[in-house]
């Protein structure tokens, strides 16, 4: 069964005759006649009976017209997705993103992206640097945003976005405007999740530092910056947290903030992919769109 044989069929059983059918399709009637000829002989059954000036579609023609038809408008719809998809962009596109950049970064870059290409469903999940590093790495997710790198021999990661970090504060502290780690030792720090991108970033700068965690009154560890910020707020400790996260708080007046000296190198996000996946059109799109 080709492509041609069911043109032809469809052809004839439409125009109720070989010679229009051939006509139509700018062939020959005996080129026709054979390719419905061959279909018969194929598949063991007569398709048309010869009636005066007319043929019709036999019972078994009846079943291969329709069947014929489905595959020919299949085939065009195939066709037209395949030559207009770089053209137009739609589709579900999988994407995870680490805790700041999710909250904090990506709705204002989201907005832009689905003002230029509105028939994308996005499905974003949120999770640590390193959880979703393993989303990118078993294929789950097309892209991802963390703030830490991770596996980079299987990855490919493109800067978006550089910030500092700042020590928040409840407002009855008071600081220099840049304050240096070790006249924080007594402080009682609230810091994020061990596998969060931001907390790496903290305990590099540490050993760098050769600051040992032990000597940090710590007082807990959250996933949250939100509530981070609430407890800050609340008076129960101290954090050091994403500028842009913290900018809210800030603005509203419900913690301090400073600079700190250790820590004056910015912290990066990126955007990652996995070096050997092909991406979908919407995927390079958002990528292009993120960091071109």
């Amino acid at each position: 069964m080709q492509f041609y044989q069911l043109a032809c069929l469809v052809a004839v059983a439409e125009q109720k005759s070989f010679s229009r059918a051939a006509k139509m399709l700018f062939l020959s009637q005996s080129t026709v006649s054979n390719h419905i000829s061959n279909l018969e002989q194929e598949y063991g059954q007569k398709l048309f009976d010869r009636l005066g000036k007319e043929v019709r579609l036999t019972p078994f023609g009846e079943k291969m017209y329709h069947w014929a038809g489905e595959i020919l408008r299949l085939r065009e719809k195939a066709e037209e997705d395949l030559r207009t998809g770089e053209q137009e962009i739609k589709g579900q596109l999988l994407v995870a993103a680490s805790t700041v950049p999710a909250q904090y970064m990506l709705p204002s870059l989201l907005a832009q992206y689905y003002a230029s290409y509105p028939r994308v469903v996005i499905s974003l999940s949120q999770g640590s640097s390193m959880n979703i590093i393993k989303e990118v790495l078993q294929g789950q997710i097309e892209l991802a945003f963390v703030g830490e790198k991770y596996e980079e021999s299987h990855l490919v990661y493109r800067l978006f976005r550089q910030e500092h970090l700042v020590l928040i504060t409840p407002r009855d502290r008071n600081y220099p405007a840049t304050v240096s780690l070790p006249d924080l030792l007594e402080e009682p720090f609230i810091f994020r999740q061990a596998a969060s991108g931001t907390q790496d970033f903290i305990e590099k700068v540490l050993q760098r530092e050769h600051i040992h965690k032990n000597r940090l009154q710590i007082v807990g560890y959250f996933d949250s910056p939100e509530m981070i910020k609430q407890l800050v707020a609340r008076g129960v400790g101290v954090s050091i947290i994403s500028e842009t996260a913290a900018l809210d708080s800030i603005e509203q007046g419900l913690v301090n903030a400073y600079a700190i000296h250790e820590m004056r190198e910015k912290r990066s996000f990126y955007i990652v992919h996995h070096r050997k996946k092909t991406l979908s059109p919407a995927a390079q799109k958002l990528l292009l769109h993120v960091a071109p």
